[in-house]
């Protein structure tokens, strides 16, 4: 079993122990989050279709897959359908310093962030686009610790963390890079 599993399991059962949820055990002070779906789609119909259900599933909030060469009209048609829906990207590393016109484009869609455009491995050059970019970006793949964050948030390289536990390797971790991203604002 992962430490990341192992962890959440000891977490889990303090929570049990206490009789506490385990919201209030790890320091939340949220009973409900908003959470959002990916749209999987390979055409425009398709997304709009997945979009439309997302909504009528009570989803607040959508991501959709963009690279260089993708996502740019998708994006258009769901704002344009779907005006009030808060969209964000997810580039998955397909984008170079040489694609910043495109996310340029992407920048005027009034996103809530754009996810991992760059390498994994490169946390300096996500700054170079956060410096022009009015939309967020978020570190994803990229971040692997506390001070991974730390790093980031010194160069100016994102705006948002994406916070995963078993990328962090546990629960623990996880409250340290969050509770640092709250500090920082």
């Amino acid at each position: 079993m992962a430490k990341a599993s192992i962890e959440m399991a000891v977490w889990d059962l303090y929570a049990k122990l206490q009789k506490l949820p385990l919201w209030r055990v790890m320091g939340g002070s949220k009973k409900r989050v908003p959470c959002g779906a990916v749209i999987a789609a390979s055409n425009t119909a398709e997304a709009l279709d997945q979009a439309e259900q997302f909504l009528n599933e009570g989803y607040s909030r959508i991501k959709v897959k963009i690279s260089p060469q993708n996502g740019l009209d998708v994006i258009k048609q769901i704002k344009a359908r779907f005006p009030l829906l808060d969209i964000l990207a997810d580039a998955n590393s397909s984008f170079t310093l040489d694609d910043i016109p495109i996310l340029k484009e992407f920048d005027t869609l009034g996103l809530l962030m754009i996810e991992q455009p760059l390498d994994a491995c490169d946390i300096v050059q996500h700054r170079h686009i956060q410096a022009i970019m009015n939309t967020p970006i978020c570190l994803d793949e990229s971040i692997s610790s506390l001070l991974d964050v730390k790093s980031a948030w010194e160069l100016n390289s994102c705006n948002v963390i994406n916070i995963k536990i078993s990328r962090l390797g546990g629960v623990t971790e996880a409250i340290n890079v969050h509770d640092y991203c709250v500090k920082m604002g």
